[in-house]
This record gives structure tokens, C-alpha cells and sequence, in this order.
């Protein structure tokens, strides 16, 4: 439910400093589920009480690829914030965004709708994803 309110947080920010905590914020909670699901069978013998064991693998699944759907949502907010405050579309953000974040995301998405989806993979590809936003945060500014 919290993910449902970071896109009108985003206006209460500078620009940049308000696209970086939404991705910050977005990019972790998608990861730290992502490393829950791969850590499954650790967890379970430790006791631990995460998100799958709480609710399920199913469950956590398909939460996890609707959190990337409202994530692809929330990174599309500067674009048409620029354009509403200043008419213009931030063209250099949209294609670094595009990519550098969202393409590799929805290789991540692909692999979630497939039969065995690969967490490991997943996770090493979300720390790109975090790298390649940091350099996006160049484009929402200049």
C-alpha cells in the first residue's frame, strides 16, 4: 500500500531530490523482495518472517510484479511533470530512463512471468538498474 503514495510525494521535492528518493525508495522495496523470494529456504531454517513465508511465494510473486508495474508507472512522473510546469518534454531523462532502468526491469518482468524465474539473476540485474539511475538523476537536472 505505501508504494500507491510515492507519486504524489513526488511533489513536495525539488525535482531531482524527489525523482531520486522515489527511485531510491522504489528500486530497494522491489530488490529486498526480490532477495526474500531468492532466500527462501535459508530463511524458513533461520525462522525468519518475511514477505513469502508470511503470505506465500504466490502471493509475494505476484505482488512483486505489480510493484514493478506501478515502479514503471512512477518513473514516467518527471516526464510529464516537466512538460505540465515548464511545456517541454525532458527528452535526455526519458531515453537514459528507458535505457538504463526500464529496459533491464522488464527483462526482470519477463523472467517473473516465466515458469522459473530466476531471483539471482534478478537481483544482480536491479543493482545495475540502480547504478543506471543514479546517471538518469544527471539528465533530470541538466
Amino acid at each position: 500500500a505505501l508504494i500507491l503514495y510515492i507519486p504524489p510525494m513526488f511533489y513536495s521535492f525539488k525535482e531531482a531530490n524527489g525523482w531520486l528518493a522515489v527511485f531510491a525508495f522504489g528500486i530497494t522495496f522491489i530488490r529486498e523482495i526480490t532477495k526474500d523470494l531468492e532466500d527462501l529456504h535459508p530463511d524458513l531454517q533461520a525462522g525468519r518472517k518475511t514477505l513469502p513465508i508470511l503470505i506465500g511465494t504466490k502471493k509475494t510473486h505476484n505482488f512483486l510484479i505489480i510493484s514493478y508495474i506501478i515502479f514503471f508507472l512512477t518513473l514516467l512522473t518527471p516526464v510529464f511533470y516537466h512538460y505540465i510546469v515548464y511545456g517541454e518534454f525532458i527528452w535526455k531523462y526519458l531515453t537514459a530512463i528507458t535505457f538504463l532502468v526500464i529496459i533491464p526491469l522488464c527483462f526482470n518482468l519477463l523472467d517473473l512471468l516465466g515458469e522459473a524465474p530466476e531471483y539471482s539473476k534478478q537481483s544482480f540485474i536491479l543493482k545495475i538498474v540502480i547504478f543506471g539511475g543514479l546517471i538518469s538523476v544527471y539528465f533530470v537536472i541538466s
